[in-house]
């Protein structure tokens, strides 16, 4: 098997690449959530314009992103702790 060292450095690549991929996953119920807000508290079309729909778009995605990388790197800081 591998030696420990390439297992940890595996697991931190695994995190990290799972972490940037999957957050599409969680990004679409998000801009759900998000374009349903916007069609309760926007008024005058506002809601339906292009631009909100982007910024609802682009913003959950970062937030989500941002999110499961920021959890990947704490997931991988808690293994490299001394037990």
């Amino acid at each position: 098997g591998p030696a420990p060292q390439d297992a940890s450095a595996h697991r931190e690549w695994a995190l990290r690449h799972v972490a940037s991929g999957v957050w599409v996953a969680a990004q679409r119920p998000l801009f759900a959530a998000v374009r349903l807000a916007q069609g309760l508290f926007l008024t005058g079309g506002v809601a339906v314009a292009p631009e909100t729909m982007a910024d609802a778009f682009y913003y959950s995605a970062y937030f989500v992103t941002a999110l499961y990388i920021g959890v990947a790197e704490w997931a991988i800081r808690q293994d490299a702790r001394p037990k």
